[in-house]
């Protein structure tokens, strides 16, 4: 999503309508939506658009807060700085979260004045618990990962793990032969999965450079359609560049005669 899109999508009046589903860290975290560091590096105004977009934001959570003292135009101010400043990993789905919670009355009852403190407490404990689920979700990936690589079945015995009991003690030891067709067969699972990936490689290779030489074709045509004196500079530039390429590539051909002198 580029800058522009985002802060019309993430204006005071579309923020809750984009995510609207959106009410817990985890959702927000889901959403895949770009964080304020980001936006803010996309060009070179856009920082001061996204603070000017949290200002907004700021100053409307301000006004529906319904206290006799709000945040003043300074403290706005530097709420969305501070905001840039220290919780440049959060997104626009995560402030969704923090104003949900606002307007539900999660954060208890103001008494009258609406403080920096305040607001800036919100975010802060938001981004402590934003982490934690952040860890906790890498985590089980990091397992469900795991479980899927591993080699070793979920209920495995120690048989299968190479291991044979002696007869006589009881005592169980490690089989090398058992060991030594284990690590054969993992070999070769191996060797089985780098042939499948190469030969995916291979063809998409092929399915590029097949789909390159259509469009190359299709550029062509459409230049020689044009009249001389309507074409463009870098369109002659194109034509001629052609020409010298299939030229090069005629030139690299064998030809009959080469053939036959070579049988």
């Amino acid at each position: 999503m580029n800058l522009p899109t985002c802060l019309k999508t993430y204006t005071p009046n579309n923020l809750f309508e984009t995510f609207c589903e959106v009410s817990t860290v985890e959702q927000a975290l889901a959403t895949k939506a770009p964080s304020l560091i980001t936006l803010s590096k996309t060009d070179g105004c856009s920082k001061k658009q996204v603070f000017g977009l949290l200002q907004l934001h700021l100053m409307l959570l301000s006004h529906n807060s319904k206290v006799k003292q709000g945040l003043s135009k300074m403290e706005v101010d530097m709420l969305a700085s501070d905001i840039i400043r220290d919780f440049f990993f959060l997104t626009f789905a995560d402030v969704n979260v923090v104003f949900k919670r606002f307007y539900h009355g999660e954060y208890g009852q103001l008494y009258g004045t609406l403080t920096v403190a305040d607001v800036y407490k919100w975010f802060q404990n938001y981004a402590s618990e934003r982490c934690e689920a952040a860890a906790e979700q890498s985590r089980l990936e990091d397992e469900k990962r795991y479980k899927s690589e591993s080699s070793v079945p979920e209920n495995f015995s120690l048989e299968q793990l190479g291991y044979v009991r002696d007869a006589d003690s009881g005592a169980w030891r490690i089989d090398p032969e058992r060991v030594a067709q284990r690590e054969a067969e993992r070999k070769e699972r191996e060797a089985r999965e780098a042939q499948r990936k190469s030969e995916e490689r291979a063809r998409k290779m092929r399915e590029n450079e097949e789909l390159a030489r259509i469009r190359r074709e299709v550029a062509i045509k459409n230049i020689l359609a044009k009249p001389l004196d309507e074409r463009s500079d870098a369109e002659c530039d194109y034509l001629m560049l052609y020409d010298e390429q299939t030229r090069r590539e005629e030139h690299q051909k064998p030809s009959s005669g080469d053939t036959s002198e070579q049988a």
